[in-house]
């Protein structure tokens, strides 16, 4: 039974939140290894110094500023990610 939705939820992705006027969280799904994970989580800690950590619903997002959003999308294009907005 080959689903091809599923396989869609299984491809790296940046996911974009936008949680007020101001702000929009940054969450990644299905990154990879930990290796790869850590190394995509540095990249961008590198690339947004300003982004703040935060837990929502239990789960860990980053926080960056609303006139952010077009560089994390080209972001998540260098690095081969898809981009989901919610």
């Amino acid at each position: 039974m080959n689903n091809p939705q599923s396989k869609s939820t299984r491809e790296p992705t940046i996911i974009l939140r936008r949680i007020n006027e101001e702000h929009v969280a940054v969450r990644f799904a299905q990154i990879g290894d930990k290796h790869r994970f850590r190394l995509i989580l540095q990249r961008f800690r590198a690339d947004f110094l300003l982004a703040t950590y935060q837990e929502i619903e239990g789960q860990a997002w980053w926080i960056v500023t609303l006139g952010q959003v077009v560089e994390v999308k080209e972001f998540g294009r260098r690095n081969g990610l898809k981009i989901t907005e919610e």
